[in-house]
């Protein structure tokens, strides 16, 4: 119900783990208010592995999106395929592996982990590691039975919180390498996107995220623009 929070969810903002844990930071301060507002209290933010394309045909340029049938998982999805020029098909992923087999789809927007349980390298040939978004979870506490409990105890709970939050992005890092692995020992290809083709679908998708400011608190243009500085694009 608070805009801010798509922040950490624009499509093709953040290009890997190091620049989301930037935008986390930098919009840090706005997320504990909106917490506190919602009476509650964040002890740690982790990511998801991101999400790439899975493919049957090599996608190496902005011109191979076009006409693909793809599988997204949400309203961010929909919006970056129809951008490209790919048709998105919006399935519960229970119908996804059937869909392919019948030629219903050719491609899927999804993370490592999905594409090993799915065993993509059945129906799919070529995985490009995009990072269209990467989600990320809060864990979070009822502010007023925080505040409850003694300063120490607090203080101790905050800490643990670090130590997970450090440990959740270490493994997710693991886990995200690991589950490729698994499809590349399967028969996938990994396509690198150059340089100039995340270029070409950040301008692409510049629509999305200019909407999406327009409706957003004022304070998010701020940090949207604070962010691109520190990534220097």
């Amino acid at each position: 119900e608070d805009k801010f929070l798509q922040i950490l969810n624009l499509p093709c903002l953040v290009r890997n783990f190091d620049e989301l844990r930037l935008l986390i930071d930098i919009s840090r301060p706005r997320l504990d208010r909106i917490a506190r507002k919602w009476k509650q209290k964040i002890i740690y933010i982790a990511p998801w592995p991101g999400s790439g394309i899975w493919t049957k045909k090599k996608i190496t340029t902005l011109d191979d999106f076009k006409a693909l049938k793809t599988r997204t998982y949400d309203r961010g999805g929909v919006l970056v395929m129809e951008a490209l020029g790919a048709v998105p098909f919006v399935l519960p992923f229970s119908e996804v592996y059937s869909s392919l087999q019948s030629g219903l789809i050719d491609s899927v927007v999804t993370s490592t982990p999905t594409a090993v349980e799915g065993k993509f390298w059945e129906v799919l040939k070529y995985y490009n590691p995009l990072n269209i978004t990467i989600a990320s979870n809060m864990v979070t506490v009822n502010l007023k039975a925080f505040e409850k409990l003694p300063q120490e105890l607090q203080d101790n709970l905050l800490v643990l919180g670090r130590d997970m939050e450090k440990s959740m992005w270490a493994g997710v890092k693991n886990l995200d390498k690991e589950q490729e692995a698994v499809c590349v020992k399967n028969g996938i290809e990994k396509v690198l996107p150059t340089p100039e083709l995340m270029t070409q679908l950040q301008m692409a998708t510049e629509d999305i995220r200019s909407e999406w400011l327009k409706t957003a608190p004022n304070e998010a243009r701020g940090i949207i623009d604070e962010f691109m500085k520190r990534v220097k694009r």
